[in-house]
């Protein structure tokens, strides 16, 4: 793959901040030197270029078969189901591109997930959409420890009517097996399961 060839829009961003660092209302610090138009394309290139973290990543990258497990009401047993996930790296292996389907309750159901890693802000995300509602979760933002990625955000729930704090955690148990919980977590700090999944890869 190409790492040399950054999306425009990023590197535009960056240059144009550059220029504004050294407008007249803004002077250049030490020798008033402009910055070095290869230095910015060295750092353009090493922000744009996937390092290990995304290589830790690429054990979700394959077709598995997934065991859902839903917790919708308290005072209920909880909702289980199946269904499967492909995954595969995207623009040049930097955003990992998940696409879902299973059935649910007797309708069929569809989700994408995309999880990349960003170099310059040094944490994980991830989004997610799908078939239940017309909503992009917000981006979360992850930090590993060993094997493990917990992602925090903040995200509108419709069926409440405001604003609740999620935490996920996956945890890539080895090359075939990996797991996703999640919690809602309460304004006392408590956090409560709402979801598992177990994911196995297909032979």
């Amino acid at each position: 793959m190409n790492h040399r060839r950054f999306a425009f829009p990023t590197l535009f961003a960056v240059l144009l901040s550059a220029c504004q660092s050294t407008t007249p209302s803004s002077p250049p610090a030490g020798d008033g030197a402009e910055p070095d138009m290869q230095d910015m394309m060295a750092m353009m290139e090493k922000l744009a270029t996937p390092g290990p973290e995304h290589a830790f990543l690429d054990d979700l990258a394959g077709t598995f078969d997934a065991t859902i497990t839903l917790w919708l009401d308290p005072s209920a047993p909880p909702v289980v189901s199946t269904g499967t996930m492909e995954s595969h790296w995207i623009l040049g292996g930097r955003y990992l591109q998940g696409d879902y389907s299973s059935m649910f309750m007797g309708a069929p159901f569809s989700g994408l997930s995309l999880t990349g890693y960003d170099n310059a802000q040094g944490v994980f995300q991830g989004t997610w959409l799908d078939t239940m509602g017309t909503g992009m979760m917000p981006i979360s933002a992850g930090h590993r420890t060993g094997n493990t990625i917990t992602f925090e955000r903040d995200m509108f729930d419709p069926m409440q009517g405001k604003m609740v704090h999620e935490r996920e955690v996956i945890t890539i148990e080895d090359h075939d097996h990996n797991s996703m919980l999640m919690f809602v977590v309460q304004p006392d700090g408590t956090a409560v399961q709402t979801m598992e999944i177990e994911y196995t890869r297909k032979k």
